[in-house]
């Protein structure tokens, strides 16, 4: 993505889903991360930010990933790993690794997925 930025003052506001500033950073490469990695809502950029006053001259919404596609494989996973210690004879080495990962996948907030 492109810089934003319209003079040497505009700083980059994460904004969260509670509709508050989360941290205010002056790299918007930097900002971007941490908004996608925390889940935040927009990175608003800020125009001559002093501390308390500024001018909102721009807003970048986040696009969160669907973790709804990661849930349902983690389930599948899971599936999978029980059946192969059938289809294995009782050998549960590959269910032994796999479920605490799928199970951890199913849980989490993060997307780990490409």
């Amino acid at each position: 993505m492109e810089n934003l930025a319209y003079n040497n003052n505009d700083v980059y506001a994460i904004i969260g889903s509670n509709n508050k500033i989360m941290d205010v950073i002056d790299d918007y490469d930097e900002a971007y991360e941490i908004a996608y990695n925390c889940g935040a809502k927009c990175i608003e950029t800020l125009a001559d930010y002093n501390g308390s006053s500024y001018q909102v001259v721009d807003r970048i919404w986040i696009e969160q990933p669907d973790l709804i596609k990661q849930k349902i494989l983690a389930v599948a996973m899971i599936i999978l790993s029980i059946f192969t210690v059938f289809i294995l004879d009782g050998d549960a080495t590959f269910a032994a690794v796999m479920i605490p990962l799928m199970v951890y996948l199913l849980f989490t907030k993060e997307y780990w997925l490409n």
